[in-house]
């Protein structure tokens, strides 16, 4: 094969769709190699039988491999062994997929919080002529599954229940991850606004979801966003049961505070958006 049969390092990589920074790099990992390089300048020359490997290493690339997956592919031969390659590439591309699956349904989830909790903080600003500016509404709370749960105790130390160490600890151990707001539930909303509960559970919506997990909602409930410190959030319990009251509602014993906005977003308690829920006992129908 003589020198005019070969194309020089520019002239290949413009045949092959590829920056000349890419050829060399190609080389460095032995995925290609110049057929002929010039003793007095060091100029790298391609044969067209090389150039064909660029289009393949393209492909692979673009079905999710990276290069050392690539080099080895390459040097494989026959179709079974392709095949039980391509199944184990498959498999690690699935993984990535569904963890990057998980990150987005977080970060949509965290947005949704967000522009919840500006809505509410809006919503008072807008309400301050002589209006309340937290209304009490009777809501029904769609069941949704795949919840995990924890119960611990509970020392009234909101930033603590909140970002959750065990919690934390817990997740881990069991292999999943969490999207969505910090769910906590207590048993009695009167213990807890009188500052007698001593243990509450965590729920957060999980992944992978299983059927095997608790669930939220599926109730009618009473339901008022407290905005503020939450150490004044009995404040706004007092209002949900002076509702109950005026309007005849009977409440369980139960309650749930959905935290919306809190320390994982600001550290200005003055902006920290909660959704106290306490179910009726005038729902299931």
């Amino acid at each position: 094969m003589t020198e005019e049969q070969l194309f020089s390092i520019g002239n290949a990589a413009n045949l092959c769709g590829v920056s000349s920074k890419a050829l060399r790099y190609y080389e460095s990992l032995e995925l290609i190699q110049p057929k002929l390089v010039s003793k007095e300048n060091g100029y790298r020359y391609y044969d067209k039988e090389t150039l064909l490997l660029i289009p393949i290493i393209k492909y692979y690339q673009q079905v999710g491999l990276d290069l050392k997956h690539v080099k080895k592919l390459i040097s494989l031969t026959g179709c079974n062994n392709h095949y039980h390659f391509l199944t184990a590439s498959r498999e690690e591309i699935k993984a990535k997929r569904d963890e990057l699956l998980i990150s987005l349904a977080s970060v949509d989830d965290w947005l949704q919080l967000i522009i919840e909790g500006e809505m509410c903080l809006q919503n008072q600003n807008q309400l301050q002529a002589g209006l309340p500016s937290q209304v009490v509404s009777l809501k029904y709370y769609c069941e949704e599954k795949s919840y995990c749960q924890l119960e611990q105790l509970y020392r009234y130390n909101y930033k603590e229940s909140i970002i959750n160490l065990e919690w934390t600890k817990y997740l881990k151990n069991k292999q999943l991850e969490v999207s969505g707001p910090v769910i906590l539930k207590y048993d009695s909303y009167q213990e807890k606004m009188t500052g007698q509960a001593r243990s509450l559970t965590i729920l957060q919506h999980c992944f992978p979801e299983s059927p095997e997990f608790s669930s939220f909602g599926g109730f009618m409930a009473l339901s008022c966003y407290h905005i503020g410190p939450l150490e004044k959030i009995e404040e706004t319990y007092q209002k949900i049961v002076d509702y109950a009251e005026l309007c005849q509602y009977t409440l369980k014993s139960e309650c749930y505070e959905r935290h919306v906005i809190d320390y994982w977003v600001t550290k200005n308690d003055e902006e920290f958006v909660t959704e106290i829920i306490i179910p009726t006992a005038t729902d299931d129908k």
